[in-house]
């Protein structure tokens, strides 16, 4: 094995990590509320293919070293590609599978997968979502991509897939929310950016 192969596999390593630590707090959380997260399981419309879109990308990029086993990358495509990324690439992974977890522990019983109306519990806008109205999906966006810089074509391809849905997955949860009583997401959407950062002004974006 050479030392890019090894660098590549080990940001696989933390994605697989990080989906048995995002199964594990999932069913604690559950457990702890005595509700169902997984909202996907009512899914329909657009939710249908952003729920399979998660499912695969995320077990395809779990699943991706014993792939690898089977049809490993050309010598080629190692050689090619800069050592110096693929440090970047796991120092990202390790960053964000470390901080979508924390931002996934911080939702506490109100964490769903997925969006419902009359099921998404209340909305968290303290701790990490005080900085990013999605603050799970952009660390799962870093944790993707930083898996994707290990040089592996099919961890890029798979780090699109997952970027995509999550994604579309926001806007269609914003609308779940936005059409629910009350006036406290309108208030948060105009003090947090949907992504990163606080609004200066209400009429950003």
């Amino acid at each position: 094995m050479t030392p890019m192969d090894a660098l590549a596999l080990a940001g696989q390593a933390v994605f697989a990590a990080y989906v048995a630590g995002f199964l594990l707090l999932t069913r604690r959380m559950a457990h702890a509320s005595g509700d169902d997260p997984w909202l996907f399981a009512r899914r329909s419309g657009t939710q249908r293919w952003t729920a399979l879109a998660f499912r695969l990308g995320f077990a395809l990029l779990a699943a991706l070293p014993l792939i690898r086993l089977i049809a490993p990358r050309t010598p080629e495509t190692v050689a090619a590609w800069p050592a110096a990324l693929g440090w970047l690439g796991l120092l990202l992974a390790v960053a964000g599978a470390g901080l979508a977890l924390r931002a996934q522990a911080h939702m506490g019983a109100f964490w769903r997968i997925g969006a419902a109306e009359g099921g998404l519990g209340r909305l968290v806008t303290d701790g990490p979502f005080a900085w990013s109205r999605n603050s799970v999906f952009l660390r799962q966006i870093v944790l993707v991509w930083g898996v994707a810089l290990g040089g592996d074509p099919a961890a890029a391809a798979l780090a699109l897939v997952v970027t995509v849905a999550a994604v579309t997955q926001v806007a269609v949860e914003e609308r779940v929310i936005a059409a629910g009583p009350g006036a406290e997401y309108a208030a948060n959407r105009a003090r947090v950016n949907r992504w990163l950062g606080r609004k200066r002004d209400e009429g950003a974006g």
